[in-house]
């Protein structure tokens, strides 16, 4: 069985706890080696897994509708099996088998790290049913977040002892228990310092550059702070592309698409570079009344206006980097942004150093300095991103983008 060709989607209902079991269990099939496909490409998949809730009658109801839609698949295309997980398969366990007989396997909730298993079963044609202890399940676990990539679901605790007459979820997701605060720590850190880094990075770059300039006076200071806002603007729309790749990158990788991952961000290249060159041209042309609109003071004005030329003249290199670090970090690479912030930050602080007050022998450039050696980070940054895109285990790279 070559796993490479057989192409899985999901179908992931209720709550956030189950679009958690969801992604973990994505992850482990990647990592067998299965293709994932988006949910919208149904029609095109070989094994559908339902990931089901149960807790009131309107989420059963919802989820038996899923089940049948997706029986019609596989009576009616290419659909070779059906897995049933989640809160209704742990509820009513082998009557899904009596009553859905469409259902090849089914896996409670105790059982999502057996999906693997369950799907290797399924494409052979076999039945496959697991029921584990539900209250000895990890909570946790590698997965494939599929949460846009400013927010994601950290699984704290599991289950309730209090086994009210009402509620299903002892039943359900069994007694109660936590996990340790290391262990949710450590995944909050792990999921967040990439993205966090490259945030302050970034912001750091004007720091480093108002601190360094302060020895001018405080003009150089508010000048160079003037021009963070309109800055950013002009980065607005470069930020939302930005999103789209990583999205579409991650989608992809999922997929193991690496052809179409790889066009993807070519395009979002060419997109962005076409837009920063219109942007960054008006920008550059209309800085005199730019800078007036946010509110500069006539001491600061001609400094704050030449700084923001230099910078948005320039700041192609910066856009470039970012589209290429928001692929790379959602195909895997999540430490390339980081490594490029720090070197950029570096590169500026040295420059800074030699131009702003003409050490080692250099001129004495002022703020143009201080614009400079941004421009000479950001340049660096943007070379150590395209040749990211040159190393043979990327999955996404230059050989691909242009076969």
């Amino acid at each position: 069985m070559n796993r490479k060709k057989i192409k899985i989607t999901f179908v992931s209902l209720g709550c956030s706890k189950n679009l958690m079991d969801t992604e973990v269990m994505l992850a482990k099939l990647v990592q067998a080696g299965y293709q994932i496909i988006p949910p919208d490409e149904d029609i095109d998949a070989d094994v559908i897994i339902v990931n089901t809730c149960a807790f009131i009658e309107s989420a059963k109801k919802e989820a038996i509708d899923n089940i049948l839609d997706v029986a019609w698949l596989k009576e009616h295309r290419s659909l070779k099996g059906i897995v049933v997980t989640g809160c209704l398969a742990e509820r009513y366990q082998k009557q899904i088998f009596d009553e859905i007989p469409e259902v090849d396997a089914i896996l409670g909730v105790g059982s999502i790290d057996l999906i693997v298993e369950a799907v290797d079963a399924v494409v052979s044609g076999e039945k496959f049913s697991a029921f584990d202890d539900k209250n000895t399940s990890p909570l946790g676990g590698e997965r494939i977040v599929t949460t846009p990539e400013y927010t994601a679901y950290i699984k704290i605790a599991e289950g309730c002892n209090n086994c009210c007459t009402y509620c299903a979820i002892p039943k359900i997701r069994g007694k109660m228990r936590s996990r340790k605060i290391e262990d949710i720590v450590k995944e909050a850190v792990h999921m967040a310092w990439p993205a966090v880094c490259e945030s302050f990075f970034v912001a750091l770059v004007a720091m480093v550059d108002s601190y360094m300039v302060s020895g001018l006076g405080s003009y150089a200071v508010a000048a160079i702070g003037l021009t963070t806002q309109p800055k950013f603007i002009c980065l607005a729309l470069f930020i939302a592309i930005n999103m789209a790749v990583s999205a579409l990158v991650a989608r992809r990788k999922g997929q193991g698409e690496r052809d179409s991952a790889n066009r993807i961000l070519l395009t979002a290249i060419i997109c962005c570079v076409v837009g920063i060159i219109v942007i960054s041209s008006i920008a550059v042309a209309l800085a005199d009344p730019i800078i007036h609109l946010v509110g500069s003071e006539p001491q600061t004005h001609d400094s704050a206006v030449l700084y923001f030329r230099i910078i948005i003249g320039c700041i192609i290199f910066n856009v470039i980097s970012l589209v290429i670090n928001a692929a790379q970090r959602c195909s895997g690479n999540t430490k390339i942004a980081m490594r490029t912030n720090i070197t950029s930050n570096l590169v500026n602080v040295i420059f800074n150093y030699l131009l702003i007050h003409g050490n080692l022998g250099f001129p004495a450039l002022g703020v143009r300095g201080a614009a400079i050696a941004t421009v000479l980070g950001t340049v660096v940054a943007c070379g150590m991103s395209i040749a990211s895109l040159f190393h043979k285990d990327s999955f996404v790279s230059v050989p691909y983008m242009f076969e």
